[in-house]
């Protein structure tokens, strides 16, 4: 799980005897370890649901910023040097 998921709201998609089962489990809990849901069956399908907040946080753009700031401050800096001199 990357840290865009929000961890107490997953969705589990079991089958079981040929039906299908959703059940939403909340990965911060401590109760997890003990449910029948926390170990995976094969065929089980995660929903796990984006945290929007998080992904603001770490989009690219917010990134990039700080990288295409300092470049323009030291294209700045070295123009000034040159045109002083």
């Amino acid at each position: 799980m990357t840290p865009y998921g929000k961890r107490e709201n997953v969705l589990l998609i079991r089958e079981i005897d040929g039906k299908r089962t959703m059940v939403r489990v909340n990965l911060n809990h401590q109760d997890v370890l003990n449910s029948p849901y926390f170990y995976l069956k094969q065929n089980d399908i995660l929903y796990i649901e984006p945290d929007k907040a998080k992904s603001v946080e770490y989009s690219h753009s917010s990134r990039s910023m700080p990288l295409i700031v300092a470049t323009i401050s030291a294209i700045a800096v070295l123009a000034t040097a040159f045109l002083h001199r």
